[in-house]
């Protein structure tokens, strides 16, 4: 006999007499079912896991792959800034000796002149020491060398901003670092750039402050992941690629972005965490939550509208001609004229107006920033057209057709179930916004950057 019927066998012998003899065999099969279904979503979990390891480490021999061919071009534009140094110390001195074949020539025309010869070869003689110091560690350096991948490549580092250094030749006159950031600043920056600027500063100390530690490992797996993300989100490597090409990047350079990025992003999840613990991060935290709940559980209503306009601060008389055709309105609705067909003859907004006033069906925060018109559509009688509601925009009447429960009730069940969630995922933009505010909020700052 086989384990299943011995089973069935079994059940069916424990039966009561006189109930039903295959109750018990329909629980074990339900058992037995919930079971296969337990081990069936774990070995789909465990898939789901492994195809993200596998993705990383794709990910990882693709961006060595680059490393190697990073590192050849490397030595390509090695040779190049070599050669450039070389053409402009070469020019440099045949400048030099002019000038000292200059000063030996002509008289000194007493000793102002003469200290600012001696001052202007001085300065010469410390820019060709310079020249001659960069072109001895250009020529040093082996671009041939291999060279271990860092998570850093390609991320401006306090180490190489050498101002003076080149980003680029043209026809072997280097373009500086110093040339480049003016551009950037003329051409680029904005007041929103510099308060970003700002914000990250802030986090980044705050970070300091609290001794919340960021590993290497930790940054190299949030660019990855971003990475991950951003393909998934766009459908795509190839449209991922068109995405990042549209904004200016190659893939490389994006990769390099989310490699800069990832420090200051990770302080901040982390210094969002640590808050969740005070006042004022459980705030923002709690109000998380409570939106959450109602995204995924709350309760939603279908509902029209007949609108009539008239803005805030308008005269008493216009305010009030506005709130007769609004009263004109319900009272044709109440008189039994059917509500789509009022709405499309007298509301003013012609987007609902061509649907019969369709507001569609949505939860409380599509008007969340109209008190009192979000008050009436979750708590007016089913079918009943309202008397006419004030808005920031004019007056509503408003037809609830349907009023859909919340699936699951707010109570400190669920909160424990979302904010176990929610602490996996990354903060909300309301928190990021909350923990930047307190930052500036205690922080002295003067701006001297002006952008002329």
């Amino acid at each position: 006999m086989s384990v299943v019927a011995a089973g069935l066998a079994g059940c069916a012998s424990a039966a009561p007499q006189g109930g039903d003899p295959h109750a018990p065999c329909r629980e074990e099969l339900a058992r037995r079912e919930d079971a296969r279904g337990q081990v069936e979503a774990d070995l789909r979990r465990q898939a789901d896991q492994a195809a993200e390891r596998a993705d990383l480490l794709e990910r990882e021999l693709a961006r060595v792959a680059r490393e190697v061919e990073a590192a050849r071009e490397r030595g390509a534009a090695q040779a190049a800034a070599i050669d450039a140094a070389t053409a402009r110390l070469a020019a440099q001195e045949r400048e030099l000796a002019g000038l000292r074949e200059e000063a030996g020539a002509r008289p000194p025309e007493g000793e102002a002149a003469e200290a600012m010869a001696a001052a202007l070869l001085r300065r010469k003689d410390a820019e060709l020491k310079a020249l001659r110091e960069r072109l001895a560690a250009l020529a040093a350096a082996d671009p041939s060398a291999p060279r271990a991948p860092s998570p850093y490549d390609g991320v401006v580092q306090r180490s190489n901003v050498d101002l003076e250094a080149p980003v680029a030749a043209v026809d072997g006159e280097p373009l500086t670092r110093r040339e480049f950031v003016e551009f950037l600043y003329r051409d680029l920056a904005t007041p929103s750039l510099l308060e970003l600027f700002v914000n990250r500063h802030l986090v980044l100390r705050e970070a300091r402050a609290r001794d919340v530690a960021i590993t290497a490992t930790e940054e190299a797996m949030w660019s990855e992941s971003e990475l991950l993300r951003q393909v998934r989100q766009a459908g795509s490597v190839d449209e991922f690629k068109r995405r990042v090409a549209e904004m200016g990047f190659d893939q490389a350079a994006w990769e390099a972005r989310l490699r800069y990025q990832a420090r200051a992003a990770l302080s901040l999840q982390k210094l969002i965490a640590l808050d969740r613990t005070t006042p004022a991060g459980r705030e923002a935290f709690e109000a998380r939550l409570r939106e959450t709940w109602v995204e995924q559980y709350g309760e939603r209503v279908t509902a029209r509208h007949v609108f009539v306009a008239v803005p805030q601060g308008a005269p008493a008389a216009e305010v009030e001609a506005a709130r007769r055709k609004a009263e004109a309105a319900r009272d044709e609705a109440r008189r039994g004229v059917p509500f789509a067909d009022v709405a499309r003859r007298r509301s003013e907004d012609r987007e609902t107006a061509r649907a019969g006033g369709a507001l569609g069906t949505f939860d409380r925060r599509k008007f969340a920033a109209q008190d009192a018109l979000n008050t009436a559509l979750f708590t007016l009688p089913l079918g009943a057209p309202s008397d006419p509601i004030r808005s920031q925009l004019g007056f509503h009447i408003v037809l609830v057709d349907e009023r859909t429960a919340p699936k699951r009730p707010w109570d400190e069940a669920l909160r424990r179930e979302l904010a176990a969630r929610l602490a996996e995922e990354p903060p909300s933009q309301a928190e990021v916004d909350a923990l930047v505010a307190r930052l500036r909020g205690r922080s002295t700052i003067h701006v001297t950057l002006a952008f002329d």
